[in-house]
């Protein structure tokens, strides 16, 4: 299905999906960007920049479940983009909060998981026909889950990077209990409902 742009608040989003997840993400309390300008990234605009204790790059996409990220088109723009070297992480998002399933809400690109050197010695020709250095690109996928700290909403690295702390506030790992995640829920239909009411498609 093709994306319909929306007007929402101002803010003329490529489609409904990003709205949504532009007020979900606003109802939890996040300082977010639409459409970050970010020097040293070609060929990819992120849909927003989240800006917490780290800078997340987030890219939304029409997608059910993690699997159809592996095989996505746009999987090669985004990891060569030139991201590998700034100091972000990437975050993916799909249609629903349950992306990977028992609770993860994306998939996420740790700036850990980065190789600092960010080359290999293969040789690739470059846009104007030169040989270049092929950029290594050491992704190792990690799932995100939400996280709670002094009644602040956020996210954690759930493949093992506890010790990174919520990408939001910064705090350690604090189990969800089940009231918070019926208001991330209800906030995520709120989004949904109120975007439903505000919005405005774009002809």
């Amino acid at each position: 299905m093709k994306a319909k742009p929306i007007l929402y608040e101002g803010i003329n989003f490529r489609s409904k999906l990003e709205a949504r997840w532009y007020i979900f993400m606003k109802k939890l309390g996040w300082n977010i960007i639409y459409e970050p300008e970010i020097e040293g990234i070609n060929g990819w605009i992120p849909d927003f920049l989240i800006i917490g204790k780290k800078k997340i790059l987030v890219d939304v996409k029409p997608i059910d479940k993690y699997e159809e990220w592996e095989d996505h088109p746009d999987r090669p723009k985004i990891e060569n983009s030139g991201v590998v070297n700034l100091n972000y992480e990437i975050l993916i998002l799909g249609t629903n909060l349950e992306l990977n399933g028992d609770g993860k809400m994306g998939i996420l690109y740790p700036i850990d998981f980065f190789y600092p050197e960010g080359r290999s010695d293969d040789l690739v020709t470059g846009e104007l026909g030169e040989l270049i250095e092929k950029p290594i690109m050491n992704y190792a996928l990690a799932f995100p889950v939400f996280n709670k700290n002094n009644k602040k909403y956020g996210f954690l690295d759930q493949n093992g990077s506890w010790n990174k702390g919520c990408r939001i506030t910064g705090a350690d790992r604090i189990a969800l209990r089940d009231e918070d995640k019926l208001y991330i829920n209800t906030c995520w239909n709120e989004a949904w409902s109120k975007l439903q009411w505000k919005g405005k498609e774009v002809v």
